[in-house]
Formats: C-alpha cells, structure tokens, sequence
C-alpha cells in the first residue's frame, strides 16, 4: 500500500496527489474530471467511469450434435451464477432441436434469462432482471419459508403416509435451487462491479454473508429432500 499524506491549499481545500503510474495506465490528462464513490466502511473510490455505463459481460458457446444434454445445461447455469449478462450459442450448421430443447429447460429452472435472438445457427440469451429488482434478504426469506415449509410437509407425509405431499416437497426443492443460483450469481456480479453495492444499498461483506446463507439453506433443502425420499420409501 502507498501512503501519501494530505495538504491544504487555498485555506479551505485539502488535496492529495495521484499516482503517477495509476495516471498513465489510464491515460488521464490534465484537465481531465475523475469521479469519487464513498464507500460505507469510510473508503473512498477514485474511478474514471464518470458516465454510468451498463455492465456487460458476454459467454459464448460452440454446439453440435455431439453435444451433451446434461454437459449444455451444466454450461449454462455456470455462465448464469458467474454473471454473464448474455449468452451466445453457435452451431457451425443447423442448430440441433436437443440444444434448443435445452435452452428452454435452462430458461425454465433460472431466473430473468430470456431467448432474444434466435436463428438456424445462433441463439442468444440475455439476463432481463436487474440486481436492484431482487434484493438478497427477499431472496433469502423466500428461500426459508420455502425449506421451513418443505421440512414441515415432509413431517405431515410420514405421520399421514401421504404419497402426494412428498411429491410436493420433491418439486419444491427446484424453486430453492432457483433462488439459490440467483443469490450466488447476484453476488459474482457484484464482485466484478463493486459499483453495484451503492445501487442496491448493500456491503460487499453483508453480499457475502447472504451468501454463504444462502448456500446453508440450499443445503438444508437438499436434505429435506433426503429425508422425504426416504419417507417415500417407508410407504412403499
């Protein structure tokens, strides 16, 4: 860390200097205007992103035949958690209806993903949801009803050996799944554009204490989901 000390000048302005190299690898002029972001833990940021841009971040994949099922899905969903606002797929030919058919699965299990584009070789995704518009704790409360509701019908299937309860819960675990994803791609996004932590009124270490929340519940889910196959099994 660099440490420069602050001076006055004026009687009434207190200024500090600039690094040198930091200047020149951005290719600041004099004259030039900077923009200053406080930040909540009293840091201040320096960037030369005066005009709010939107962030983007494009993934593309190449598709065949020969392309998995499962593989094409895992892809996606990581490009989605990792924060890419568009997703582009490109076959050399015709694009095979089993990617097709995969996109829709994928746009059907996440959240503000939409085909915009769509052609016999390419197909286009993009994230139609803004951070602001789903905030961590809504996130995470839902999330917990869910689970706590879940856990609750699976008590109710075993004392009433209700087949259809435990189907219920089974189908449920998909919507945590979903909000879950949703949490962790939130907070990649945030990781890669700090600036976003002003937006929706948020630390960076409270983004990653839902998180890490986030992920305890998801696996609480998944052994609820255990636990109701099992009761499944008990009343076969």
């Amino acid at each position: 860390m660099e440490v420069r000390k602050v001076q006055m000048t004026g009687g009434s302005s207190y200024v500090i200097t600039l690094p040198k190299e930091w200047i020149k690898s951005n290719n600041i002029i004099k004259n030039d205007s900077l923009g200053l972001i406080g930040k909540p833990d009293g840091s201040l940021l320096i960037t030369t992103n005066i005009m709010e841009k939107k962030f983007q971040r494009i993934k593309e994949f190449f598709v065949n035949e020969k392309t998995s099922d499962s593989f094409l899905l895992r892809q996606l969903i990581g490009a989605y958690i990792a924060g890419y606002t568009s997703i582009k797929l490109r076959a050399e030919h015709r694009m095979p209806l089993k990617v097709r058919s995969g996109v829709r699965t994928f746009t059907q299990v996440t959240i503000g993903q939409e085909v915009v584009e769509e052609s016999d070789k390419t197909i286009v995704i993009k994230d139609l949801l803004k951070p602001a518009e789903m905030p961590f704790n809504s996130t995470i409360k839902r999330m917990h009803l869910i689970v706590k509701s879940m856990h609750e019908d699976a008590v109710k299937a075993l004392e009433t050996g209700n087949k259809k309860i435990v189907e219920e819960v089974l189908l449920r675990d998909n919507d945590v799944d979903r909000l879950h994803w949703l949490v962790a791609r939130q907070y990649n996004i945030i990781l890669r554009n700090i600036d976003l932590t002003e937006k929706i009124d948020i630390t960076l270490s409270l983004a990653t204490t839902y998180f890490l929340i986030s992920r305890i519940i998801e696996r609480m889910g998944d052994h609820v989901v255990r636990i109701a196959k099992n009761i499944q099994n008990l009343i076969d």
